[in-house]
């Protein structure tokens, strides 16, 4: 038998894409996909839309649609994925070779529930090992899904309207992600309509040229999420393009599970309201992040969905080695969003931290803010907030841009209670028309040192402090 199939040789592929409709094609097309085991290996090519209620892949198989008219449209009442995996598994990685190019998977989220119960608790959202996330009895209903793959691939293709995340890719190496778009017209409000999710354990996962529109998250690493003690390491993501999103990018980690050796770069596109977490998330503990870059963020914010009291570009808590933040872009912004909040490791921020038991960062790189307002109402801003203890806080090449009309308002940096600096280093400055570049009457900062400065209309002083609250060294 050949080991390159089109789909319409067996199938009516009398659906849509988009509107769905036509002969149910589950069963003809899984008989095709279970013939991957006994070939060895198998192509199979979509030469037009397919009605589904569900479908499962084997290792050494690849899905290619010749283009985005063809695909797979789930079924009402389906409340299932529109393909998974058919040897997941939490810890061992029984699924290989896994390519999906092309085409649209369209979840039908109207079509589904937003979770459903199972009898295997080990389909449960979060698994039996995670009270906190799991729903008893349920699952959430999400677009594809894979666990314990190696060698997996997606290329090219588009998910649109799932009823909740997108894909879940969870205990992984090598997987690479190029080139792919939610598209969600039939978005809720607060359904979980989230786009990528990865859950350890993973290694090796590349992700380029991604974009469109989500309910939630547009894409979350997790590590111990699931189980609190996998890891994901070495992770790149070059390239996200944002379509009005409610939340950016989510990194979590919660228990000792650690996230490390991640770059984020070329992130541009709007967003409502909260654009990077990086903390656990769920309380007592802290966290282990490793060392994490972000480069080349200009995400322009939107009216925010769910805070609008404090949103943010960038929101860190937990116990953290290394964090950079690179060539960071605040262009003339219609709202006003806190670009940083430091010290922030919980959902529920009035969570009570412990004195004795605080989240930690070592160093925080802080290393290229370009900043240009021309409206006033956004200008009175505190754009770094710090309320946890770091060992070293740097913070050079910024630049704060301001129009004729905006009066000296607004600080760079704001201690509150519970900020510890060891050591603060403010070099290469130019702002324009601030109340004051760092107030520090809350908290501490042992040792301050300021260079290569210049500061142009401000209202105070360039630091601002209560007595004894800084010790400036050389």
């Amino acid at each position: 038998m050949e080991k390159i199939i089109y789909a319409s040789s067996a199938a009516k592929l009398d659906s849509d894409v988009y509107a769905g409709g036509g002969t149910d094609d589950t069963e003809a097309l899984q008989e095709l996909l279970d013939l991957a085991p006994k070939l060895g290996h198998l192509r199979l090519i979509m030469d037009g839309a397919a009605l589904v209620t569900g479908l499962k892949m084997h290792s050494n198989t690849t899905i290619e649609c010749l283009n985005r008219d063809c695909g797979f449209f789930l079924a009402d009442g389906s409340d299932c994925s529109v393909i998974e995996n058919a040897d997941r598994d939490y810890f061992e990685r029984k699924t290989k070779n896994i390519a999906l190019i092309g085409g649209t998977y369209n979840h039908n989220a109207k079509g589904q529930r937003h979770h459903c119960p199972v009898d295997d608790p080990s389909l449960c959202f979060g698994g039996p090992y995670n009270a906190a996330l799991d729903m008893g009895d349920n699952r959430l209903v999400i677009a594809m899904e894979f666990y314990g793959v190696e060698n997996f691939l997606m290329r090219d293709l588009v998910i649109r309207n799932q009823r909740t995340w997108g894909l879940i890719v969870c205990n992984f190496k090598h997987v690479t992600i190029e080139g792919c778009r939610f598209d969600l017209p039939e978005k809720m409000y607060a359904k979980n309509q989230d786009g990528f999710h990865f859950w350890g354990p993973g290694q090796f996962l590349t992700i380029r040229d991604v974009g469109g529109r989500v309910g939630d998250d547009f894409m979350n690493i997790g590590p111990d999420e699931h189980d609190q003690k996998s890891d994901i390491t070495d992770v790149l993501i070059d390239g996200v393009m944002l379509d009005e999103a409610d939340q950016a990018i989510r990194m979590l980690s919660r228990g000792t599970g650690r996230l490390d050796r991640v770059t984020v770069r070329n992130v541009t596109g709007t967003y409502h309201g909260i654009g990077f977490y990086i903390n656990q998330w769920f309380p007592p503990d802290y966290g282990n992040f490793g060392n994490i870059v972000f480069e080349n963020i200009d995400l322009r914010p939107k009216q925010p969905t769910y805070n609008p009291d404090c949103p943010f570009l960038f929101q860190l808590g937990g116990n953290i080695e290394s964090m950079t933040f690179k060539n960071i872009y605040h262009h003339r912004p219609e709202y006003r969003y806190n670009l940083f909040r430091v010290g922030y490791p919980y959902a529920d921020q009035s969570y009570p931290i412990s004195k004795d038991n605080k989240p930690h960062i070592q160093t925080l790189l802080i290393d290229g803010v370009h900043i240009e307002e021309y409206d006033g109402s956004t200008a009175e801003n505190d754009y770094i907030l710090i309320r946890c203890p770091i060992e070293n806080l740097i913070v050079r090449d910024v630049d704060v841009i301001r129009g004729s009309g905006v009066a000296p308002v607004g600080r760079m940096i704001k201690t509150l209670e519970g900020c510890e600096i060891g050591t603060l280093l403010v070099d290469r400055v130019y702002a324009q028309k601030m109340g004051e570049f760092i107030r520090a009457d809350e908290g501490s900062i042992e040792r301050l040192i300021v260079k290569n400065v210049i500061a142009d209309e401000f209202a105070n002083e360039f630091v601002v402090s209560s007595d004894g609250v800084i010790k400036c060294g050389q």
